[in-house]
């Protein structure tokens, strides 16, 4: 946690230093929200063990945890964000995705090339959407909350059990980039084999500072729960 602050700090300011970069333990948290458990469907049991013992460890330090109330399905945010990535990475690489002849990694090429299917009307409008879900961020998240949720819906995975065919892993952590939200992901726990589980705090562009405060705060209470989630 100490690095991941001393590095958006910097990114913010290069004259920081590291006494203005640590978070401040007694800034100001609003909310805590979190999404109903069943919007989070399908989620591997381990992982949700671990986000209930988050909420669990969070409330039990003071925090006010309340639920999340989204007007669109986590698999909305991901479908719409992948479509806008595609278009606009269609149109920056398609002399290199068209090119044969060039070795890119299939998947790659193939997750850009869908891009060339979605015309600009249809483009103009989830961009518009977009825009106007981005001005009701308010009625979503106060300023000073943030969002706990899961980082993926699954625990890590060995990389040769990984089909880039699919895109599961980004089904959560997809609403931030659509909302332009910050976040940071925290190891909460592991399961039986050793295999990390994470949980992800986003907060509105630009909060950084509340992201950081959270995430220490969930981590230090973790770390000391020291959670081993068994199959």
């Amino acid at each position: 946690m100490d690095d991941a602050t001393l590095i958006f700090a910097a990114m913010r300011d290069p004259s920081a230093t590291v006494s203005t970069a640590m978070s401040d333990p007694n800034r100001s948290i609003g909310i805590v929200r979190t999404p109903p458990r069943a919007e989070l469907d399908p989620l591997d049991p381990a992982v949700a063990a671990a986000f209930l013992a988050s909420i669990a460890a969070l409330s039990d330090d003071g925090l006010l945890v309340q639920p999340l109330v989204l007007p669109r399905a986590f698999v909305d945010y991901q479908a719409e964000t992948g479509a806008i990535m595609a278009k606009e990475a269609y149109g920056a690489l398609r002399h290199l995705v068209e090119d044969p002849d060039l070795p890119l990694d299939p998947a790659v090429r193939s997750r850009v090339r869908q891009g060339a299917a979605i015309d600009d009307v249809a483009h103009a409008v989830r961009v518009a959407a977009r825009h106007q879900a981005l001005g009701a961020l308010e009625e979503i998240l106060g300023k000073d909350d943030v969002i706990l949720l899961p980082t993926t819906p699954f625990p890590a995975c060995r990389l040769a059990d990984v089909d880039e065919a699919v895109f599961p892993m980004s089904r959560l952590t997809r609403l931030a980039n659509y909302l332009d939200l910050c976040a940071i992901s925290v190891p909460v726990a592991t399961t039986a084999i050793g295999l990390p589980i994470g949980m992800q705090i986003c907060a509105r562009h630009g909060r950084e500072d509340l992201v950081m405060a959270v995430a220490a705060k969930l981590q230090a209470a973790m770390q000391q729960r020291n959670l081993v989630i068994e199959d």
